[in-house]
């Protein structure tokens, strides 16, 4: 949960997934973290820090700026799978 979502289990979740008794509920778990809208948050974390991402310029009179339609594209192509190329 912590690597794919960057959020711990909620009670919720750690109760299901204990009654569980399919073979493969690790398997299911696992693709409901990837079917999260945290997961393409998580996901995106790095590639911002790689492009400097920031909401203000951060510098002496920290103006805001209007970047934020890149970050929301990169966290939906994370959740909607889109290839690197």
């Amino acid at each position: 949960s912590l690597d794919l979502r960057g959020l711990p289990p909620t009670l919720e979740e750690v109760a299901a997934f204990v009654a569980e008794t399919r073979p493969n509920a690790y398997e299911a778990l696992v693709e409901d973290f990837l079917r999260s809208p945290h997961y393409g948050e998580r996901m995106a974390v790095g590639w911002l820090d790689v492009a400097r991402y920031a909401d203000t310029n951060g510098y002496e009179k920290d103006r805001g700026r209007s970047i934020w339609p890149y970050r929301d594209w990169v966290i939906r192509a994370f959740n909607n799978d889109m290839p690197f190329d």
